[in-house]
């Protein structure tokens, strides 16, 4: 891990889910979206006889954001688990404080950014 002197850029995603948690309190997450109302803009209108909507609710339960992984790093030492959305509270956002390097199971050599929640 490579810290910066001062916190970088806010983060476009106010959600990321995490899929893999460390004992230290950190967690590789992916940025995570719900696509809920603009994919009912675009299905087909649901009528009694052609009802769409449990098609949107599935869609919408597993969509993920084209969010970037990153790496959630806290101070408070809480743990994550895998799957667990973390969302920023209005008065809060994710900034990126540093970054991370590793390698995946399959031997590719990854980096992403570390970020924090911060006040905004």
């Amino acid at each position: 891990m490579t810290f910066f002197d001062k916190p970088g850029e806010i983060m476009k995603e106010n959600s990321y889910r995490v899929f893999q948690s460390f004992n230290n309190g950190t967690a590789l997450a992916y940025g995570y979206g719900d696509c809920g109302e603009t994919f009912r803009e675009h299905s087909a209108p649901a009528d009694n006889e052609n009802n769409n909507s449990h098609i949107v609710d599935t869609v919408r339960n597993i969509y993920f954001g084209e969010g970037i992984s990153v790496l959630i790093y806290n101070e408070n030492g809480d743990s994550y688990y895998d799957d667990q959305i973390i969302s920023a509270p209005k008065n809060k956002s994710f900034r990126q404080i540093g970054i991370y390097r590793y390698k995946t199971p399959l031997g590719f050599e990854k980096t992403v950014p570390i970020v924090m929640l911060m006040d905004k």
